[in-house]
């Protein structure tokens, strides 16, 4: 149906990827394929997709410990935003005072790269220059 090795794994993978609700029952034709890797990538495609109950069915007849217990993980439906949220506001925040700086305090220099290597970073007037180009080029102007 999907070729053979590596291009099986590619077709799942890709199906996965793209977010085409209609590929599922084709990928979940694949979760009794007899090669572990497969059906791994089966799995995280049925994760992707949020096909709960093939993956459920997955996790309770796969024969591969390792796949078994991803599609097992992955069964569970992912947590609402705000639940998450809340309960990291709940749970793990905390405020911390920054401290006051003066007016005329310097700021120490720090740099993410050595001087000299690489290309150099762009200037102000020069991103304030392409902003501009593409803000013209959007609006025509």
């Amino acid at each position: 149906m999907f070729g053979e090795g590596r291009v099986r794994l590619l077709a799942v993978w890709l199906l996965g990827r793209l977010r085409f609700h209609f590929g599922v029952p084709a990928i979940a034709r694949l979760r009794g394929d007899p090669d572990p890797q497969v059906r791994r990538h089966v799995a995280k495609a049925l994760w992707r997709l949020s096909a709960w109950s093939e993956l459920r069915e997955m996790a309770e007849r796969d024969p591969a410990p390792a796949v078994c217990a991803m599609a097992a993980s992955a069964a569970r439906p992912p947590e609402a935003f705000c639940s998450r949220m809340s309960r990291f506001v709940r749970d793990g925040v905390r405020m911390v005072e920054a401290p006051v700086r003066s007016a005329h305090a310097r700021r120490p220099l720090i740099l993410n790269a050595v001087p000299g290597v690489g290309c150099p970073p762009k200037t102000a007037s020069f991103i304030r220059r392409i902003l501009e180009r593409i803000r013209r080029l959007v609006h025509g102007a």
